[in-house]
């Protein structure tokens, strides 16, 4: 596979879209990608078969952890990361992404390592169900009893993630719950189920996440009738953010969900809420799952982690400043 991404890298022309040009080894992908069948030809189980096959195609960054566990709490699966012997202190409850029906645990092993490492957080990730077995709000519900849990276990501070989908609930489960998270990071997140935006008939298809598979994906998640408008479904259209932890939010260019990340971080900041936006031009939707093969893929996720690192930083300074003035 490596010899023929590297053949590929050099002799594919460049793709430009907007005044973006897509990262090249991530157009040698893609054009082996485009040449398979697409994932929302299949149904549901044989997709997450033909998912995790395919990620076993890319090599998948080595990140060495000091323990990984696996654990079963709030009636869910889940997998705790401890990236050093001495913890930090802090947590990171962890979505994973999917379109809430392909996704778990072993497809998102090799982010979770990097985002434990880059953030210094013990982080634990969650193995909510999936479409259309458990279709909405089954997957919101698991995501707040998940962090009900999470919020009792001894950190100093609580952070909480997610991508795509998973970013989605961690949006949620901010918005829903009255103790909230010191921050989170939002993931190429899934924000808006209801406006068309300009990326996603821009980047509609050809870049992994097509339009055809965007509503594959809500089809199965969606029951019919149901109101897209609902705050659980798009958080963006909740009125007052302003009570929102601080965010770090990663966009990716060539991404249909890029409009409604960036409209969320925007809504965030005008509520007077932190918010750093991470843009990367030059990727994909889903370029969490082939940073093996991506430098620039395995860089931007190393940057998220950072990212919430600083978060920390922000938050245990806010911790001493309220001390202080209560003191």
């Amino acid at each position: 596979m490596q010899w023929l991404l590297t053949i590929l890298r050099w002799v594919l022309p460049a793709t430009e879209v907007d005044g973006q040009r897509l990262d090249q080894d991530l157009r040698a992908l893609l054009f082996l990608s485009n040449k398979r069948r697409s994932l929302e030809t299949y149904e549901p189980p044989d997709a997450r078969i033909r998912a995790l096959k395919s990620q076993k195609l890319i090599p998948r960054p080595h990140v060495p952890m000091h323990a990984v566990t696996e654990l079963h709490a709030a009636g869910l699966a889940m997998r705790r990361y401890q990236p050093t012997p001495k913890p930090s202190g802090d947590g990171l409850l962890y979505f994973h992404g999917g379109g809430f029906v392909v996704g778990g645990l072993e497809s998102h092993d090799h982010l979770c390592r990097v985002l434990a490492k880059e953030s210094g957080c013990e982080l634990i990730a969650v193995d909510y169900r999936l479409a259309p077995e458990h279709p909405f709000p089954a997957a919101v519900n698991d995501a707040l009893a998940a962090w009900q849990w999470f919020q009792n276990e001894p950190f100093a501070r609580h952070f909480i993630g997610g991508d795509s989908a998973g970013g989605n609930l961690t949006a949620v489960v901010c918005q829903q719950t009255e103790t909230k998270p010191d921050a989170q990071l939002l993931i190429y997140p899934a924000t808006d189920a209801v406006t068309i935006r300009p990326s996603r008939t821009t980047f509609s298809d050809g870049f992994l996440y097509t339009g055809a598979m965007s509503n594959w994906f809500k089809k199965h998640y969606l029951p019919e009738g149901t109101d897209r408008n609902d705050e659980r479904i798009s958080p963006f259209y909740r009125t007052d953010v302003s009570d929102q932890p601080p965010a770090h939010v990663l966009v990716a260019g060539f991404d249909i969900l890029h409009d409604e990340g960036v409209a969320y971080a925007e809504k965030l900041k005008q509520a007077g809420v932190p918010v750093t936006v991470q843009s990367e031009p030059s990727l994909i939707h889903g370029f969490t799952q082939v940073a093996g093969a991506c430098p620039a893929a395995l860089r931007a996720i190393q940057d998220a982690g950072r990212g919430l690192r600083n978060l920390r930083t922000e938050a245990r300074a806010t911790t001493k400043s309220t001390e202080r003035n209560m003191a």
